[in-house]
This record gives structure tokens, sequence and C-alpha cells, in this order.
């Protein structure tokens, strides 16, 4: 919902005339594999990255597995 936010803010703005603006939603890359990440770094070159993810379903976070929450949260 961040990230959705803020590329409607952006937008209005008229941000995407001066900069290119790269947004990926769960399906297109996936956080928590690293080597993903390194791909996309690799091919676009981005001067900055905005990370808007996080893993927020606080009652499942406890059901899940240790190694994916600190995937998405703090690796």
């Amino acid at each position: 919902m961040l990230a959705k936010d803020f590329l409607e803010k952006i937008s209005e703005k008229n941000f995407s005339e001066k900069y290119k603006i790269f947004a990926f939603d769960k399906k297109e890359m996936d956080i928590s594999k690293n080597s993903e990440i390194e791909k996309k770094i690799f091919v676009i070159q981005p001067d900055i990255i905005l990370n808007f993810a996080a893993y927020t379903n606080v009652d499942d976070c406890e059901d899940v597995s240790e190694e994916i929450n600190f995937a998405v949260n703090a690796d």
C-alpha cells in the first residue's frame, strides 16, 4: 500500500518527466531471493533504490518460518 501511494503522489508531481521510475510487485521480483534483486539492479543500473516491501501480517509472521520473515524484512 505504501508503494502504491508513493507512486500516485509522484505521478501527481510529474516526476516521470524527469526520472525513470521502475516499480515491481511480488510477481515480478521475489525480494527474498537476492539473485533476482541483483539481476534487476544490474539491468537497470539505478541511482536510487527505495524498498517499500515488508511482511506485515503480524499473526501469520508467528507461523511462517523465521527465514522468510528475515528475508523479506531484513536481508
